[in-house]
């Protein structure tokens, strides 16, 4: 009989159901897409798009990133962007101005928000 850790299936229990909150996200944030939700074994992964403004404050790039969360360690999550829509100048401008900053601190106050 195969033993099973009953605080990654919580942690997951919990995660999804609080996961319907991520769409309230304030406009503007520049996290404006539908969250695509996947549960894996050991671990959630959440899609979704950064919409990249230029200095000028025009729409530059839509930057589509994932955040994968391991239910064992939620606040070990990580924040990578999806190479295949990539631009590479968009890439640089996002890192230089903090992007993933944004984001990481975003799921970081939503963690513990939920958890």
């Amino acid at each position: 009989m195969k033993d099973v850790d009953y605080s990654l299936n919580k942690n997951l229990e919990t995660l999804l159901d609080l996961c319907h909150g991520l769409d309230n996200i304030p406009h503007g944030s520049g996290i404006d897409d539908r969250w695509q939700i996947m549960a894996m074994p050991n671990m959630l992964v959440m899609q979704n798009a950064w919409h990249l403004l230029h200095d000028s404050g025009y729409y530059m790039d839509n930057l589509l990133f994932n955040v994968k969360i391991p239910l064992d360690r939620p606040h070990d999550f990580t924040v990578t962007f999806i190479s295949q829509r990539l631009h590479r100048n968009s890439v640089r401008y996002a890192c230089e101005h903090g992007v993933v900053d944004c984001i990481e601190q975003w799921m970081e106050e939503w963690l513990d928000s939920v958890l």
